[in-house]
């Protein structure tokens, strides 16, 4: 799992080495909660969304401090305009990221090994223990969902 890990965190973060970071933050988490995981749904799912979260809180993090130091250090009145679309960007984002969440564990997981990682129906397939259909099954019913809630 550890490639496919640090492809995943680089994707989000375009930055090899806080790729490597985060990666090396979340096995160390897997191991912490390891005895709390049920084992209700796909292990690969439950790491994951434990990248992604850490991933989008570091780039929150990163955003703030560069928000602040940029507004900091200029002293300018942000455009309205501009600061509207990026308003109406950020609440687009997280409308489809909700989107995602709240797709099922195994459509959540296959749709994001297809779009995010570019992994072949056969790879994921093979990442999931399924058939090559199953996935194609999971992803067609993801779109549809996510399709349905715009």
């Amino acid at each position: 799992h550890a490639g496919h890990m640090l492809g995943y965190a680089q994707k989000y973060l375009k930055s090899l080495e806080r790729a490597e970071e985060i990666t090396q933050e979340i096995w160390m988490k897997v191991i912490k909660l390891s005895p709390s995981y049920n084992g209700q749904g796909h292990f690969t799912a439950w790491v994951y969304t434990l990248i992604r979260n850490q991933c989008l809180n570091t780039l929150r993090s990163e955003k703030r401090l560069v928000h602040i130091s940029d507004s900091e250090l200029s002293g300018d009145i942000p455009d309205s305009h501009s600061f509207e679309n990026e308003i109406l960007e950020q609440k687009d984002v997280e409308r489809v990221k909700k989107a995602i969440e709240n797709l099922p564990d195994t459509q959540r997981v296959a749709l994001l090994l297809y779009a995010v990682e570019g992994l072949s129906y056969e790879d994921i397939a093979n990442e999931l223990n399924t058939s090559v259909s199953a996935i194609k099954s999971l992803i067609f019913r993801a779109r549809i969902k996510l399709a349905g809630s715009r």
